[in-house]
């Protein structure tokens, strides 16, 4: 059973950042809903995050980073960099082309990478701590709907190392907003936390195609 702590201490900021440094899955709390954390360069925190959802590999996760570092991890053409400097720390994913710095086994072999960032002081502290790339990703079950209270993802802690339960920081209560960026115009793949509204005003021409819905 993980370890748990209450709130983003300093304390369990610290656990967080040694559970991902050697192998180690890690649930708290994103801007959004609860999350499951881990080395995106790390096969085995990988496959046990995929094994606890029972999430088909198919479906890479999104990649934890912020303005400053995204370049390490993935392309940012001008549009993204439009993107980012405008939504950011914002909940908006971005699908850009992957940098070798990426495993190709983490895409699914595929040359693309969702990223995002966080305004919270836990997520940015431990992304920021951890020596490598950190993937975040939902807590549920795939196909249910994402978690938003500590005490409803209290059922998976027998699943993780460390649990962080602080129910002040999820602002948005559904997930992020995902566009991809590859493709001109981008094209709005989950609209959630973000409305396209708020994307045309500054990317005009940005649609919604729901069949790619992640």
């Amino acid at each position: 059973m993980g370890a748990l702590y209450e709130g983003a201490t300093p304390q369990a900021i610290d656990a967080a950042v040694d559970a991902l440094s050697g192998s180690g899955v890690v649930l708290m709390p994103a801007d959004t809903v609860y999350g499951f954390f881990g080395r995106a360069d790390d096969q085995e925190a990988v496959e046990r995050v995929y094994g606890i959802k029972q999430r088909d590999r198919g479906k890479p996760f999104v990649l934890y980073t912020d303005a400053r570092s995204v370049d390490r991890w993935a392309e940012v053409g001008p549009v993204a960099k439009e993107l980012v400097d405008t939504f950011w720390p914002e909940a908006l994913a971005l699908v850009l082309p992957r940098r070798d710095t990426i495993p190709a086994w983490f895409t699914a072999g595929g040359p693309t990478v969702a990223v995002m960032t966080a305004a919270n002081h836990l997520i940015s502290s431990v992304v920021s701590l951890v020596d490598g790339p950190v993937f975040g990703t939902t807590v549920n079950y795939s196909g249910e709907p994402s978690i938003t209270t500590g005490a409803d993802a209290m059922r998976f802690r027998d699943r993780v190392d460390v649990m962080i339960v602080d129910d002040s920081i999820p602002v948005y209560n559904v997930s992020s907003t995902i566009l991809d960026c590859t493709i001109d115009p981008p094209v709005v793949i989950r609209e959630e936390a973000i409305p396209l509204e708020r994307i045309h005003q500054r990317i005009p021409g940005v649609r919604v195609d729901r069949s790619r819905r992640k």
